[in-house]
């Protein structure tokens, strides 16, 4: 469970690293329900060239497994959200990320400017399957603090934040980050043959999600050449559009 100094790390640096917040044996059981979970729907290849290089994933694998889905819903990790974000939060949706040898990095981002609609408040929390020894995710602390989006974040590797990285992470370890957080990775670096994963859950405050408001910056934003804000479009198109 969450000490206080998670809580403050997340409240002022948009990141909290929690040890030991999965039993190992609790991972392994998540690990063999996504991968069955992802081979049995379609994987989401429509990425720019520059996102295909850097990952595969399945996406909202919880909506597609009853038991991924009571995880997500009704146990320690919803309870962390809750928590960590001071207010009642609903699980929207999530991530499992295969990385191979040799994957280019993923540039940085922010995960909110992704939803349909705009929330201060919403996270990710993400679950490692292996020791993190190469190409760890990178944080940009206190980018969370306004609450809005850098308009290329994928070009902010000259910008003076400090960064914490989930270097050295192991299964039963945890990361969670704000929503509005800019995070990336860098190349991975591991044998031949062999893979990473991880797995990304977002939550949302349910009372402001339930508001429906628009993203600000959208005009501005409409004008700019960027293949993460291309991204963002067909990600909020795809939410908005599923059936499930």
């Amino acid at each position: 469970m969450l000490v206080s100094k998670n809580i403050t790390d997340f409240s002022s640096q948009g990141v909290a690293i929690v040890r030991n917040a999965l039993p190992v044996t609790l991972i392994s059981k998540l690990n063999s329900l996504i991968v069955n979970a992802s081979n049995n729907t379609s994987v989401s290849t429509d990425y720019s060239d520059t996102y295909n290089k850097a990952f595969s994933n399945g996406t909202d694998l919880a909506y597609k497994c009853n038991e991924l889905q009571d995880f997500v819903s009704c146990s320690s990790i919803s309870n962390m959200a809750n928590e960590i974000l001071g207010c009642k939060t609903n699980y929207f949706r999530d991530q499992f990320f295969v990385k191979k040898e040799g994957t280019m990095h993923t540039p940085f981002h922010q995960d909110a400017h992704s939803l349909p609609y705009y929330c201060k408040e919403c996270l990710a929390i993400w679950i490692p399957f292996h020791k993190i020894i190469s190409g760890p995710l990178v944080y940009k602390t206190k980018t969370h603090i306004s609450r809005e989006p850098y308009i290329s974040p994928e070009y902010l590797d000259w910008v003076d934040f400090n960064e914490l990285s989930t270097m050295g992470l192991s299964a039963g370890d945890i990361s969670i980050h704000h929503g509005w957080t800019i995070h990336g990775s860098k190349n991975l670096k591991i044998p031949k043959f062999s893979t990473r994963m991880a797995w990304s859950i977002m939550y949302v405050s349910q009372d402001e999600y339930a508001l429906k408001k628009e993203h600000e910056y959208d005009k501005v934003i409409d004008t700019i050449d960027s293949n993460f804000l291309s991204r963002v479009k067909r990600i909020r198109n795809e939410i908005k559009n599923r059936k499930y």
